[in-house]
């Protein structure tokens, strides 16, 4: 999430505060919240999505941009998935 909108499409997401759990130290609680990416349900579906078809339909469903496309690719070849053209 960046300044309350939602990673890769940019819409708002009202959002809560997340505490961390009491045994956690300060700055390990630090580095996970860094690495932390918030996505919609939607993009998560197609950052890890095989079937190419239903990737093209879910695309203009959520309106991708070419933009969007290269951060979703950047996504899905760290899960060594092919990207999406």
């Amino acid at each position: 999430m960046k300044k309350g909108k939602w990673e890769i499409t940019g819409i708002f997401l009202q959002a809560k505060h997340v505490l961390p759990p009491l045994y956690t130290k300060a700055s390990w609680w630090k580095r996970q919240i860094q690495q932390l990416r918030i996505l919609q349900k939607e993009v998560h579906e197609l950052i890890h999505m095989t079937d190419k078809f239903k990737a093209n339909i879910l695309i203009k469903i959520l309106g991708i941009t070419e933009s969007m496309l290269e951060k979703i690719n950047k996504y899905r070849e760290k899960c060594e998935l092919e990207i999406i053209k």
